[in-house]
């Protein structure tokens, strides 16, 4: 019984060993599927290897799941008109902008909203960031400079809405 099992594992060998041999001077291209998917949570991408080398192949691999990546400046190049601002970032091949309070309001509801519907009818993703003042990790909770934090972080909340944003 010993002696079968053991030239049984000795076939496999070889047989894994011709099967490689005659592989290894021609591409071999394997899918997310047949690497299993997904690594550690993030999609795997296809491999090429050839003549025992391994490299990752441009692919356009996105599970169904996962959103669209958008990409754009991180402040809004004019902050006269928000039609001419859209129309600056999609003449720049952006499809989304930061608007950005990191100093200071700027901003009033009236242009937030016209900002929001150029967007929209761009197709234009906009994000918010808030005050660099209105972080909350170093101030006294309830004292002076909290109280303002929060203020801050409901006035941004308030524009973003003015923009249509929808979810947080």
């Amino acid at each position: 019984m010993r002696d079968a099992v053991e030239a049984r594992d000795r076939q496999q060998q070889s047989d894994d060993e011709r099967q490689q041999e005659s592989q290894r001077d021609q591409p071999v291209t394997q899918t997310p599927a047949s690497l299993g998917g997904m690594r550690g949570g993030v999609p795997s991408l296809p491999v090429c290897s050839a003549a025992g080398h391994s490299q990752i192949q441009a692919a356009s691999f996105r599970p169904m799941s996962a959103p669209r990546l958008r990409i754009g400046p991180s402040s809004l190049p004019s902050h006269e008109s928000a039609e001419a601002a859209v129309r600056l970032i999609a003449e720049g091949g952006y499809d989304a902008a930061e608007i950005e309070f990191g100093r200071g309001f700027w901003m009033d509801r009236d242009f937030a909203q016209e900002l929001g519907e150029a967007a929209r009818s761009a197709q234009m993703a906009l994000s918010v960031h808030a005050p660099l003042a209105a972080f909350l990790g170093h101030v006294e909770h309830g004292g002076r400079k909290h109280r303002a934090a929060i203020g801050m972080l409901d006035h941004t909340a308030g524009l973003a809405v003015a923009c249509g944003r929808r979810r947080w």
